[in-house]
């Protein structure tokens, strides 16, 4: 068998030396917690019976028991439950 000849040490060290990539892993965890902070969305059930739906973005499930039942969902999923029938988004 061949040696990759230190190729993959010098890669690797490259990766982790490189500012660019450094600084990126560290704004990662900022901007998600950003994005998962994002003010929840309040939809509001007009059916008859109640429905259990799973958001798109985080498989959240989220339940309205009963005609008028109000939840707060989280923001990515706002769009998907917006095409669910008898989902009323209210902010």
């Amino acid at each position: 068998m061949s040696c990759c000849g230190g190729k993959r040490a010098q890669l690797y060290r490259s990766r982790t030396s490189n500012p660019a990539i450094t600084d990126r892993a560290r704004v990662l965890p900022q901007a998600q917690a950003r994005a998962s902070a994002s003010a929840p969305v309040i939809f509001e059930y007009l059916g008859v019976t109640g429905l259990t739906t799973m958001g798109a973005v985080t498989s959240k499930l989220y339940r309205f028991d009963a005609r008028g039942a109000r939840n707060a969902v989280d923001s990515r999923d706002a769009p998907a439950l917006a095409r669910v029938p008898d989902l009323r988004r209210l902010t």
